[in-house]
């Protein structure tokens, strides 16, 4: 009885792994008539970015401006105006490097300008011509860095007041300079800081044609600090401190509201404005082609923008960031729905994309050599390339400036790009019959243009990552990026028939069976089918072998 027992129980492991081997034989058998793919899930598709395209650093520029201006010409050309600390006393040089488009420096001239520790702002021309600030002085160079003429203008705008200040130069369309600063009289004690801040135009020969001041109220303190020119429309950004009684017959500082006027070219106010509520400092401002202007501003609580219409209004206004530790120092303008922030975190620098709502799209940080980086200034080219000036301070090193830290100028280029995943899938039982070609080729398209593509093998699927594809098309439009895929030679997916999955950037094979192009014996399959068969009938005959010696055992045991 027990030798029977023993058998059975045998016969019961032996229908395990006989039940075993058949569902095994059954699984390869679906796989080979259904596809299942372990291709890893891609979170994300799709991925932008403010892409370093190169950097370069010019040694021992001095700490603040370091580099003054920046200035597009022909072929991609730049030129880049650097002040140089010669050393640790504040002697100083200026000094026009152009660059090519690849961050090359072709050639580096010095600027024979008086004053040179006490130069603060300037602008480069189209032809090379420069104008150079300090606190109270304009000079004017030709293309050859000859001096043209000069100006001291705290006695052509301010009656030779030594409290004189220079901000922020641009040159408007007609070829004139505009000016803004501060300056104060000292003929009273009602003024903390400056009592006066004005605007002037001055024409290509030093001639002043216009100028306006606007004086500050009892304690308050306006001070013009950024200039912008739209048109016949000149922006000048800046702040106004409030002060009140400290209450030992003195005054303190209470807080700062941000202010922007409008000016016309003759110097009247087309409107101003004060915001006292959120920003407590604007930095700088851009104009869009429908009149309105987007201002970037700082508060106690982080970076904002505001957009404001041709006559002043609140359009809106939206937060960049939260942390009031970053200070912001630029925005642009890379076309009419996509302007680029840039702020220094004290380590790094953070480029902030945003849409013509004002939102964020995406944030992008950047630092050099791993040390802290600034940005001073950017400019963008007709190409929506981004060329930043700046400094590197390396507190690490042996090598110290007065200031505490080893400067360097840096110049570099960035572009707006996408980076996309495309997923390659074959549906044909794991290319059994192989018919997969060799090689195939990956497209990104905009449209018709192929943005890139790449040759990829066939051997299985894949997901496929195109790297630093353009933002935007040379008109400025954002693209729309579709995938497609060509075949390396003639009739290599005769075959197949391609669904593409533009949404998911998903292109599937699907293996096309007819009777010329499968086998009357087709044996890999089939060799799986006929093992599930098989072990399914010994499975039933076990079955029925264990349930007639079980009957049999009952009828002995009556």
């Amino acid at each position: 009885m027990e030798t029977k027992k023993r058998k059975i129980s045998i016969i019961s492991v032996a229908l395990i792994f006989i039940l075993l081997f058949a569902v095994v034989g059954c699984v390869i058998a679906l796989q080979n008539m259904y596809e299942f793919h372990g291709l890893e899930e891609v979170a994300e598709r799709i991925k932008h970015s403010v892409h370093l395209e190169w950097e370069t650093f010019v040694d021992n520029v001095e700490k603040y401006n370091s580099n003054i201006a920046i200035k597009e010409i022909d072929n991609g050309n730049f030129y880049v105006l650097r002040k140089d600390n010669e050393d640790e006393y504040g002697e100083a040089a200026i000094y026009r490097d152009l660059y090519n488009a690849d961050g090359v420096m072709i050639e580096s001239n010095e600027i024979p300008a008086l004053d040179s520790y006490w130069i603060n702002k300037g602008c480069i021309l189209e032809d090379g011509s420069v104008v150079l600030l300090t606190y109270d002085y304009i000079w004017k160079y030709d293309s050859n860095l000859n001096l043209e003429w000069e100006k001291y203008l705290s006695a052509e705008i301010a009656y030779g007041s030594y409290a004189f200040t220079t901000r922020d130069i641009i040159v408007n369309d007609n070829g004139d300079y505009v000016i803004v600063g501060n300056y104060e009289l000292l003929d009273n004690d009602l003024w903390e800081w400056f009592e006066y801040s004005y605007m002037a135009v001055i024409d290509s020969q030093g001639n002043i044609k216009n100028k306006y001041s606007v004086r500050s109220e009892e304690n308050t303190s306006i001070f013009f600090d950024k200039v912008m020119v739209n048109g016949d429309n000149i922006i000048v950004l800046g702040d106004i401190s409030i002060f009140v009684d400290d209450g030992y017959g003195g005054t303190i500082f209470d807080h700062q509201e941000g202010l922007i006027y409008n000016f016309a070219e003759d110097g009247t106010i087309k409107w101003q404005h004060q915001n006292d509520s959120n920003i407590a400092e604007y930095i700088d401002a851009i104009a869009l082609s429908d009149g309105s202007y987007v201002v970037l501003g700082r508060n106690d609580d982080g970076t904002f923008v505001t957009k404001y219409s041709s006559n002043g209004k609140v359009l809106q206004e939206q937060v960049v960031n939260n942390d009031y530790q970053i200070t912001p120092t630029k925005i642009l303008k890379l076309t009419e729905e996509r302007y680029l922030v840039s702020g220094n975190t004290g380590s790094d620098v953070v480029f902030y994309v945003l849409d013509e709502n004002l939102a964020t799209i995406f944030v992008q940080n950047y630092q050099a050599e791993d040390v802290r980086t600034y940005v001073n200034d950017m400019i963008t080219n007709q190409d929506h390339e981004i060329i930043v000036i700046g400094k590197l301070e390396n507190h690490s090193s042996n090598e110290k400036t007065k200031k505490g830290a080893n400067v360097n100028g840096l110049l570099a280029k960035f572009n707006v790009s996408t980076d996309l995943v495309a997923t390659k899938i074959w549906e044909d039982r794991d290319n059994q019959l192989e018919t997969r070609p060799d090689n195939l080729i990956l497209q990104v398209k905009n449209g018709e243009n192929i943005l890139a593509e790449k040759t990829i093998t066939t051997k299985e699927d894949m997901n496929v990552t195109f790297y630093h594809l353009p933002y935007f098309t040379e008109s400025g439009d954002i693209i729309q990026y579709t995938i497609g895929e060509v075949e390396e030679n003639k009739d290599d997916l005769k075959n197949y028939k391609a669904t593409i999955d533009q949404a998911n950037y998903t292109i599937t094979n699907v293996f096309e069976e007819s009777i010329e192009n499968v086998p009357t014996s087709d044996i890999s399959v089939w060799m799986y089918v006929a093992i599930a068969v098989v072990a399914c009938v010994v499975i039933v005959v076990i079955v029925v072998v264990i349930v007639k010696s079980r009957k049999k055992d009952k009828n002995e045991n009556k």
